[in-house]
């Protein structure tokens, strides 16, 4: 029998031959494709609950992995072989078949059609006996197919192989004169998507608002290969845009223009790029050395909302979520990365270098920052080197990054970055263990507080994780001064306009005080974090748990962070870069499409400088003329793509016989223009976060049995700190602010390809540590629909979202919202 298997395996090879030949084919395709929502895919499934289908066989239909019609036949037939005598390794006398439909393409044979022996018949009931029979009628031309080719010689099919083997090698030399013919082949090649949006939102409240809009937009991109040793990709974007908001003009732009060229030579293979306003992986190359930190939402998405993968269409958002344990990257029209920072310039990647091993690898980039004024001769510069050892057993990489203005001219203030960081990494399986190391330099040559003799900065960082599924150790030191503010550390110690820095991370980049989540590396902090990262039973001696688990996916995370100092500007108490900050983060609030939408870009949003737009700016002055500060610049709401922030000043009042604050008058105001203003005390306490993140995802249909894709998430997080007196007269404060969320989803998937969903939400902050007192609470209700159209690549989503912000203290900032957000889109 084990010789037919072979016999049969080779059969099916030779089919692929004839069939590259030409063979006269069959009647019917064996090469058309299944889906798991076909009944006929069903049908062969449900012969695994019997025990009838290989394990390999089973595992490619629970997975809803696509098959042909060919390999169904091929299930069934080995099902029929378990319960009687396997037919189809009885060698058949050729028959003459009706002619056949000319199959579409070369056809291979995939992994799953690999033989097994096989055990004694099983004993079944009548009823699957006739279903096995029924199959293979519905079957038989594939099945007669299978039988017949069973009958070919072995000697000739091997010779036949051998051919084969050699049209392989003539269709790689085909391949790469293929990519050489950009004409003839077909190139350039254009990739296309259409976006119809609409959107409605109605706003009471801090102030009355009803909008609508809508945009139409063309996304393409062209690549065009450079002779197989490269490609030309460039995008552009077309949009016309109405709203009775802000109607917006009609717009064609180019997106992300770069070259990709590979140079082979005795220096090694080097993948080349050059880019403008890049977002890619092979740019970041490490926590402290070049990356974006992840915001506060990096444990926190929004799963069931619209948001665009990079695939063509984005009807994997549920399972590539419901999938994995940590965040799930979006991309905006597949052009932007979440995870990267912009690049522009020239980076390479090399491997097969010389002298080395084999797998070793070399990033190099070089690239300048930015176009502002104060940009616009700021260079980077990066090299890194990694390299596995022992079959993987140890990985270690070293590299070094330098930021340089170069004017020309000898001036100062002339920034001098320069940052070197090591790691090595440890994977004893299932123990992993991971040690980082880093160092920086800072030096501008201008220090206002030590204008004689400025001297630079430097100072080192570190972090270590320990490993063993599904728990995970994590330690992180940064010191005061470490200053590398390209990387992944948010620099909140450092006052870069002291050295003469104008525009620096101290005001633009989440740092002073930033209440993210566990995921963040923040400067002037040291501490710790536990993470339990459950995603079913990986280990072996978990095998006899309930197999429930392993459609339940947890990540949680309690973490304890400590900053080093309070970060303030010496000499200007009064400036709110001044105050003791905290700063988290809106969680819940209306959808954020890739283009922001209305809420960000007509009533909230805005990155320039103020007036902000009208909601923002009404939210702001409500609580300043509480606050009567002084604040003029109106950055206590910061507004950064598709979120928004409140900077939080940990202050307290000097209250009046009336129980409200004092104000300062010409007799006691340290400066005339303070007259008339609150009077406040600072709170220097060092402060500590606290955390507890919780991610829940269920798979709620498996656990009962169900088909039908039933899922659930839930999400939790309670941030919270406090603060340590740092001198005698100072008491300790267990709460200086509180941030707890809830969020719970449902989808459900009711008919074929279409996806239903509903959300709840709660957001609560308080702190009595502040004035006005916070004390916000948001609740919101989402419900969502989603169809993918089964042609032209489409995909139809619409949403709903009610919303209520509820402000205690600042009644007239609360409001209530119900947003419609609809999007059609179309791959081409």
């Amino acid at each position: 029998m084990g010789l037919r298997v072979k016999t049969f395996l080779a059969g099916l090879s030779l089919f692929c031959f004839l069939a590259c030949l030409g063979v006269p084919p069959l009647s019917a395709n064996p090469g058309e494709e299944f889906t798991p929502d076909q009944k006929l895919y069903q049908r062969v499934k449900k012969l695994g609950d019997y025990g009838l289908l290989d394990p390999q066989d089973k595992a490619v239909l629970d997975e809803g992995k696509i098959v042909t019609k060919l390999e169904l036949a091929f299930y069934t037939e080995k099902a029929k072989a378990k319960i009687s005598a396997p037919e189809l390794f009885q060698p058949q006398p050729i028959q003459p078949t009706a002619t056949p439909q000319a199959l579409p393409q070369p056809m291979t044979l995939p992994p799953a059609l690999v033989a097994t022996p096989e055990p004694a018949p099983l004993t079944v009931n009548s009823s699957v006996r006739n279903e096995i029979d029924e199959l293979l009628k519905d079957l038989k031309e594939e099945s007669a197919y299978l039988r017949t080719r069973m009958a070919l010689d072995d000697t000739r099919i091997k010779e036949q192989e051998n051919e084969w083997e050699k049209l392989k090698t003539i269709q790689d030399e085909v391949d790469a004169v293929w990519k050489k013919a950009n004409k003839s082949g077909g190139i350039p090649h254009l990739n296309t998507k259409s976006y119809t949006r609409f959107e409605d939102l109605h706003l009471s409240g801090i102030a009355s608002e009803n909008a609508t809009r809508i945009i139409n937009q063309i996304n393409m991109e062209i690549y065009t290969d450079l002779g197989g040793k490269g490609s030309i990709d460039v995008g552009f974007i077309g949009e016309v845009s109405s709203s009775n908001a802000n109607g917006g003009p009609v717009s064609l732009a180019p997106y992300g223009p770069a070259v990709n060229f590979i140079v082979d030579g005795p220096f090694g293979r080097w993948d080349t790029n050059i880019a403008v306003e890049a977002y890619k992986p092979d740019t970041s190359l490490g926590d402290f050395t070049r990356g974006i930190s992840p915001t506060s939402i990096r444990r926190f998405e929004r799963p069931f909302e619209i948001k665009n993968f990079n695939e063509d269409k984005d009807a994997k958002t549920w399972d590539d979520y419901m999938d994995s344990v940590g965040f799930v990257p979006t991309s905006s029209v597949g052009v932007q990365s979440t995870n990267d920072r912009v690049f522009d310039g020239l980076y390479m990647t090399g491997t097969n270098l010389p002298l080395v091993s084999s797998d070793a690898k070399v990033n190099f980039l070089i690239g300048r920052m930015g176009t502002s004024s104060t940009q616009t001769q700021r260079w980077e510069q990066a090299l890194k080197y990694s390299q596995p050892w022992a079959n993987g057993l140890l990985h270690t990489s070293v590299a070094t990054y330098w930021v340089n203005d170069n004017f020309g001219n000898s001036q100062t203030p002339q920034l001098d970055l320069k940052n070197y960081s090591a790691d090595m990494a440890v994977d004893l399986k299932p123990v992993y263990f991971n040690v980082e190391w880093g160092a920086s330099h800072f030096y501008t040559g201008s220090d206002l507080l030590n204008p004689t003799s400025p001297k630079p900065i430097e100072a080192g960082a570190g972090q270590a994780s320990l490993a063993f599924y599904p728990l995970t150790v994590f330690y992180s030191a940064i010191s005061d001064d470490y200053a590398n503010f390209q990387s992944k550390v948010m620099m909140s110690g450092i006052n870069f306009s002291r050295y003469g820095i104008s525009f620096s991370p101290d005001h633009v980049a989440d740092v002073y005080g930033a209440v993210g989540e566990v995921d963040n590396l923040i400067s002037d902090r040291y501490g710790w974090r536990v993470n339990l990262g459950w995603n079913g039973r990986k280990q072996d001696w978990m095998k006899s748990w309930p197999s429930f688990l392993d459609n339940i996916i947890v990540n949680l995370d309690v973490s304890r962070k400590t900053e080093y100092h309070a970060a303030f500007t010496p000499g200007t108490v009064y400036n709110p870069q001044g105050y003791n900050v905290i700063e988290p983060v809106n969680m819940l609030s209306f959808y954020y499409p890739d283009d922001e939408g209305l809420w960000g870009l007509d009533y909230w949003g805005g990155y320039g400088a103020p007036p902000w737009y009208q909601v923002r700016q009404d939210y702001i002055n409500n609580i300043q003329a509480i606050r009567n500060d002084g604040d003029v610049l109106g950055d206590d709401v910061r507004y950064q793509f598709q979120m928004s922030t409140e900077r939080i000043p940990l202050i307290q009042p000097v209250l009046g016989a009336n129980g409200q604050p004092m104000v300062y008058t010409s007799a006691n105001a340290p400066s005339t223009f303070m007259v008339g203003q609150n009077i406040y005390t600072n709170l220097t306490q060092l402060k500590s976060y606290n955390y507890v993140t919780l991610t829940t995802k269920l798979k709620l249909n498996k656990m009962v049995g169900l088909e039908t894709p039933l899922y659930g998430s839930f999400f939790f997080t309670d941030n919270q700190v406090s603060g340590k007196a740092t001198d005698p007269t100072q008491t300790d404060i267990s709460d200086l602010f509180d941030q707890k969320v809830y969020d719970g989803t449902l989808m459900f998937q009711a008919w074929k390809n279409v996806d239903l969903s509903v959300d709840y939400g709660l957001e609560i902050w308080k702190s009595i540590y502040t004035w006005p007192l916070v004390d916000y609470r948001t609740d919101s209700f989402g419900a969502g629909f989603s169809w993918d159209i089964p042609w032209g690549g489409a995909k139809w989503e619409i949403r709903y979202k009610h919303l209520i912000f509820q402000d205690a203290y600042v009644p007239a900032n609360s409001y209530r919202g119900d947003q419609i957000f609809s999007q059609i889109y179309f791959v081409f």
